[in-house]
């Protein structure tokens, strides 16, 4: 559960820099589930031009967002801080320490 609300956390900072023409991409924004890491996907079958406009696309003149790069950037510092919380959250439940 840890890393599934780090994943939702990135992935709310990463939509709130998505570009935003119709939201369609900002809407696939999501982060996962899992037990031991966190991972934001963005696009899906009906929005496969995530990827395009994250890293650009010079043939089609389309400039890199990197929103997914700046949501990393400001993950940075929170990601350790929720984990490390969130551990000594579990030792306290568990009264390990």
């Amino acid at each position: 559960m840890l890393f599934a609300e780090i994943a939702k956390d990135g992935a709310e900072v990463a939509s709130s820099f998505a570009p935003v023409r119709s939201g369609a991409l900002r809407d696939t924004i999501r982060g996962n589930r899992a037990k031991n890491k966190a991972v934001i996907t963005a696009g899906r079958a009906r929005v496969p031009y995530a990827g395009a406009i994250n890293y650009g696309w010079p043939a089609r003149n389309i400039a890199p967002a990197l929103f997914l790069q700046k949501a990393d950037e400001e993950m940075a510092d929170r990601a350790p801080k929720m984990l490390e919380d969130g551990i000594a959250k579990l030792i306290a439940e568990r009264e390990l320490g």
